[in-house]
């Protein structure tokens, strides 16, 4: 039996991750999966139309959070699932769940005020070493 993947990508990451990409495309080959590159959007348009059929399996690598949870709520395995996604591209909301569960993390604070400088800030959205920030000074 043929299982059909999913995996998808926001438009403007596909290139910088064309390794990864051809990577599982060989892996899956391999192993009797097929699966196709969609673009965000596509996911979506996929979803919404009738007859479409589901795939058994996305990887979705859009960080798209609400994709994720369409999907689950269909009941498709979705690897980043929504939970996974949102402490993925929320940095605060990750750093607050490794602090829940009693896991030592730098010093951070929601006011650059409150820390000493020079330092390092990183957006809460950023990835793939987008938004990061040398501050010397709190007018940084």
């Amino acid at each position: 039996m043929i299982m059909n993947w999913w995996l998808v990508y926001q438009k403007e990451d596909i290139e910088r991750n064309r390794g990864y990409i051809d990577m599982f495309f060989r892996s899956c080959g391999s192993r009797n999966i097929s699966i196709e590159l969609l673009e965000t959007p596509e996911a979506f348009d996929r979803l919404n139309t009738q007859g479409s059929s589901l795939p058994s399996v996305v990887i979705n690598r859009s960080r798209d959070l609400s994709l994720s949870r369409i999907l689950e709520d269909k009941g498709v395995a979705v690897y980043n699932n929504s939970k996974v996604t949102k402490l993925g591209n929320n940095k605060l909301a990750a750093i607050r769940f490794a602090e829940d569960l009693g896991i030592p993390v730098m010093k951070t604070a929601v006011d650059p005020a409150d820390l000493d400088y020079p330092m390092i800030a990183k957006s809460i959205s950023g990835h793939g070493g987008t938004e990061v920030f040398m501050l010397k000074s709190p007018s940084d």
